[in-house]
């Protein structure tokens, strides 16, 4: 039979805190709270946490992270590794994991609310633009998330990259496309089946767009969007049926 109510989830999410610039802000604790008290069942953050990957920039992060009940998950971005060494990655990645962040690396993770199931794959993605070329490095990437969605057998099911994974979400934007990210992002997210896709990284681009199979993609960088955005993301068909 097919059930009467609709299940959702309802995803905060924000990215490119940069923290650590000048002109970004310097405490976004007020800002999670505010989103745990609207009714959000997770915090989602799509890379560029840091300005620089500094260990001060993740522990100011981490404590404003530290104070939200919610549960946490988050990719990195190009200035949170771009020019860190492994070991200086691995130490962001364990100050923010303390902080009850969990970070995707083109890997997945679960969790329930409400009685909801929610599914998140992805990582960091990268750049590349939007032919129909790709290189080798960036296609295994994409089949590595592309399967940890597919093998996510949840109610919502989130694809989170710090690239974008449409042009349309590049449309505005003053850097050169090529840079703002990659078509194989949105294949792997169609190819995995995901229910609503975040991104960030295109500071001036369009806040929302789809990918080529018509998933929905909010971009939540926060020098576009200037704020938490917090979006419902229904339940996906298969999860209404009943045996």
């Amino acid at each position: 039979m097919i059930m009467e109510y609709a299940m959702s989830a309802r995803i905060a999410a924000v990215s490119d805190l940069h923290r650590g610039h000048h002109s970004y802000p310097e405490s976004l604790a007020d800002e999670f709270l505010r989103a745990e008290d609207a009714g959000a069942d997770l915090l989602l953050l799509p890379g560029d946490l840091t300005q620089a990957g500094r260990r001060e920039q993740a522990y100011s992060v981490a404590a404003d992270l530290s104070r939200s009940k919610l549960p946490k998950v988050a990719v990195l971005g190009n200035h949170d590794t771009n020019g860190r060494s492994p070991r200086e990655i691995a130490d962001l990645t364990a100050i923010l994991t303390d902080a009850g962040v969990t970070i995707l690396d083109n890997g997945a993770t679960t969790l329930a609310v409400r009685g909801v199931t929610i599914g998140i794959a992805g990582g960091k993605g990268f750049p590349g633009g939007w032919g129909p070329t790709a290189d080798s490095e960036h296609a295994e990437a994409a089949v590595k998330i592309a399967t940890s969605l597919s093998s996510l057998n949840t109610d919502v099911k989130i694809a989170v990259f710090h690239y974008a994974p449409c042009v349309g979400i590049t449309v505005g934007d003053r850097a050169a496309e090529w840079k703002l990210g990659n078509r194989l992002l949105g294949v792997a997210a169609d190819l995995g089946g995901a229910s609503h896709v975040f991104c960030g990284h295109s500071h001036w681009g369009t806040a929302r767009a789809v990918t080529p199979g018509g998933v929905t993609v909010d971009n939540v960088a926060w020098a576009l969007r200037r704020a938490i955005t917090i979006v419902q993301v229904p339940a996906r068909a298969a999860a209404f049926l009943a045996a």
